[in-house]
């Protein structure tokens, strides 16, 4: 059993940027037929800087693959990460299991009856419910509040506007300074 860490309404395993870019993240290990698999149970995860909330997220594929997504695909998220680089990489992810966001759910999404134990928890249920009380900044969809983000980062459009020193466009795993 993994360790999460209660975070009121829901409970995640918490690392940097960097390490779920790696992939460098816990996982579940259990016994099929007497072998010990790996099982990655994470299918919601949370970007942040501290108290900042960027942006929250869901991938069927795995967290690691859907944040390559974002740098290589060139969204919202994936600029912000490359903006900030290097010190976006001190960044945090929290990794949510769909089932730890049941408190997320009641609150935001009142009279939600599901009962905890219940395995077909809806990962898009639990998303939703996460944006609504969180209001990332970086999430458009399900967040009722879009506002700019704080000064302290650099965005596309700082950079397009020579706002901010150019910063080249990168792939932060793979090691560049």
């Amino acid at each position: 059993m993994l360790a999460k860490e209660d975070k009121g309404l829901y409970k995640a395993v918490t690392v940097t940027l960097q390490e779920a870019l790696e992939d460098r993240y816990p996982r579940e290990t259990q016994v099929f037929a007497g072998r010990t698999v790996e099982h990655d149970p994470f299918r919601i995860y949370i970007v942040r800087d501290g108290e900042t909330v960027f942006y929250i997220g869901k991938s069927s594929r795995g967290i690691s693959a859907r944040l390559e997504q974002h740098i290589e695909g060139y969204s919202r998220l994936g600029n912000l990460i490359a903006n900030n680089w290097p010190g976006s990489g001190a960044w945090q992810v929290e990794l949510v299991d769909q089932a730890d966001c049941l408190p997320a759910i009641r609150a935001a999404i009142p009279g939600y009856a599901r009962d905890s134990s219940e395995s077909t928890l809806a990962i898009d249920t639990a998303e939703k419910a996460l944006i609504r009380l969180m209001r990332p900044y970086l999430n458009a969809t399900h967040n009722e509040s879009e506002y700019p983000l704080p000064a302290r980062y650099v965005t596309t459009e700082q950079l397009e506007k020579g706002k901010a020193a150019a910063n080249l466009r990168m792939t932060p795993y793979r090691g560049r300074n």
